[in-house]
């Protein structure tokens, strides 16, 4: 009898497998930051604009046009909330983030922005965003847009 249970289940996991998407929707809650997909984009902002996302929070979406190949990408940057740059369109930024292909594009989760020799953190080495828990926790506020210099500290 046991035999039995299990080879059905066995069965019902293994068909269950084939009925799932192998790909997500655009705007669902299934987008995650992969480190394992980690790029660095540069290019020019073509637009700045806020997008509904992730349980109807605004985000930050800059419309990019690389470089080189002239691909281009939608970034998403983080919160509104969570945003304080002072980007326009027309400026040259490079973006480190983690590539996500969908039907709507390709989209560029951002980690960093590099802008004039500065670069404005939005995820933690592990892709952990930095605007994640209580937005009234003022350590969360200390790190709102942390930046760093490059070069020597």
């Amino acid at each position: 009898m046991k035999i039995k249970i299990f080879f059905l289940v066995a069965l019902i996991l293994s068909s269950s497998i084939y009925f799932f998407p192998k790909t997500f929707p655009e705007n669902t809650s299934f987008k995650y930051f992969r480190v394992d997909k980690i790029v660095s984009v540069t290019g020019k902002i073509l637009k700045i604009r806020t997008e509904k996302s992730y349980h109807k929070r605004i985000f930050i979406i800059l419309d990019l046009q690389e470089k080189k190949e002239r691909k281009l990408y939608k970034i998403e940057v983080s919160p509104q909330w969570f945003y304080n740059l002072d980007l326009i369109e027309g400026n040259i930024i490079k973006v480190k983030g983690s590539l996500i292909k969908s039907k709507k594009g390709i989209i560029l989760m951002a980690q960093s922005i590099t802008f004039e020799g500065e670069i404005f953190n939005f995820r933690d080495r592990n892709g952990f965003p930095l605007w994640r828990g209580d937005r009234r926790d003022k350590g969360m506020m200390m790190m709102k847009g942390e930046r760093k210099r490059k070069g020597k500290h």
